[in-house]
């Protein structure tokens, strides 16, 4: 409800008590008179349209409610309080382009280990590829308008520059959760002295799954509260023949300093769908 508690937008589907959704709110303004306000369901199945009679969202000077409504009252089955719990809310300050509403659903299901409806293509958090369920981001381009370039969502790394990225390609990522440490930590390259527990896996791939190539991209590490750091002592490993094994490839050279604690592997062409990758 974007003014005042008179235009709503309704959906149509029924939710079932002790089941998980991924749900979304979308208001813009410029959008058709009937279809400002829409409701998805699992996070991308457009479930309700409704008219608002503001064309912006009006600069309020009291808080915004989510769970109920300010100043509108029920009873019985009509009470507005939602009744439920809210593992994570997300707010932007403008309506998301279909690249970055895909982009983010991902990372939500494979967080919290929910079903798409569609634009399921980060697929590496399934048990089967290692549960890589962390930190999802991605960059991707729907058209030359609709895009993602340059990502790096909840966790310390950031992919950007892509050399080749065409209509209908998508690179996500999303890491297995463990520590920013090198200790008791094997599998590493002849020459490297140690490589972090924590390690990544990509899905470069179009809408209908199927692997594509980006083209070469750049990698980025935040650093911060990890010590003092040498670029040319960083090395990025990539599984790059995808044989779940780091020693029998070749760790690649050439970090240099971005700012503050941020370092940047520049021009990478090894990143393919499937594959691992460290520091």
């Amino acid at each position: 409800d974007i003014d005042a508690t008179s235009n709503r937008a309704l959906g149509t589907d029924p939710v079932s008590t002790g089941v998980p959704y991924l749900n979304s709110f979308v208001y813009k303004g410029s959008s058709p008179a009937n279809s400002q306000n829409q409701v998805l369901y699992k996070g991308n199945a457009a479930v309700g349209n409704a008219s608002e009679a503001s064309a912006s969202v009006p600069n309020y000077s009291y808080d915004l409610y989510v769970g109920n409504l300010k100043g509108h009252t029920g009873t019985g089955v009509n009470v507005t309080r939602f009744n439920g719990r809210m593992a994570e809310v997300i707010m932007y300050n403008t309506a998301l382009g279909s690249a970055q509403r895909l982009i983010v659903n991902n990372y939500l299901a494979a967080k919290y280990g929910l079903a798409l409806a569609s634009g399921d293509l980060y697929v590496q958090d399934d048990v089967a590829n290692g549960n890589y369920d962390m930190d999802v981001a991605g960059i991707g381009q729907v058209s030359p308008t609709d895009r993602q370039l340059d990502s790096r969502g909840t966790g310390i790394v950031e992919i950007s520059g892509a050399t080749d990225l065409n209509n209908d390609e998508f690179l996500l990522w999303g890491s297995n959760g463990g520590a920013l440490g090198t200790f008791g930590v094997g599998d590493t390259p002849v020459g490297v002295q140690g490589r972090w527990q924590r390690t990544w896996r990509v899905n470069e791939v179009k809408s209908n799954g199927a692997a594509c190539d980006v083209g070469a991209v750049d990698i980025a590490f935040d650093l911060s509260g990890l010590g003092d750091v040498t670029a040319s002592d960083l090395r990025l490993i990539i599984d790059s023949n995808n044989n779940g094994s780091f020693a029998d490839d070749t760790p690649l050279t050439g970090a240099t300093w971005v700012s503050g604690t941020t370092y940047r592997f520049a021009g990478v062409t090894a990143i393919t769908n499937g594959v691992r990758f460290t520091l």
